[in-house]
């Protein structure tokens, strides 16, 4: 069983600007075939993972950049659940890149698209694969969270 124990919460502006920029580092790793975009994001999501958001790099850039441009609407997401995502994108990161350090461009090519569509999704549609990853195994009980009840209830509401 997995605990999850994180208390912060998190803007969902600072999470979609994120995604955003997953998005671009994503497309120029896709076009130049390069892994130095690909391990910035994998890096800033490891410092996201272990410390708080608020210490990204990415988060801090794009909440600079983005967020002025953008017109998303402000949001708290549970710390719990953008953590689960958190960990699934560097274990899918971290793949892309054993594949494109041993040739296999076309499998990580492939797991680089989905990774960019599930960014986008984040982004434009606010859909997030691994919120709902994470309440679902939370629900069936593989892992043992301590989230706010609106996180569970929404999920309730929209299912």
């Amino acid at each position: 069983m997995i605990i999850f124990k994180y208390k912060d919460e998190l803007d969902e502006d600072s999470v979609r600007a994120a995604a955003l920029l997953c998005v671009i580092l994503g497309v120029s790793t896709f076009i130049s075939h390069s892994l130095v975009p690909l391990l910035v994001l994998l890096c800033d999501n490891i410092v996201s993972f272990f410390l708080t958001p608020k210490h990204s790099f990415l988060t801090r850039f794009s909440k600079i950049t983005i967020l002025p441009i953008a017109n998303f609407r402000t949001k708290k997401i549970s710390a719990n659940a953008k953590h689960f995502a958190l960990l699934l994108a560097i274990i899918t990161e971290s793949i892309i890149i054993l594949f494109l350090f041993n040739g296999y461009i076309l499998f990580a090519n492939t797991l680089l698209f989905f990774l960019i569509f599930f960014a986008l999704t984040e982004t434009f549609l606010k859909f997030c694969i691994g919120y709902y990853i994470f309440n679902i195994l939370s629900l069936k009980g593989f892992i043992n969270e301590e989230l706010s009840d609106d996180c569970l209830l929404s999920f309730n509401h929209n299912h």
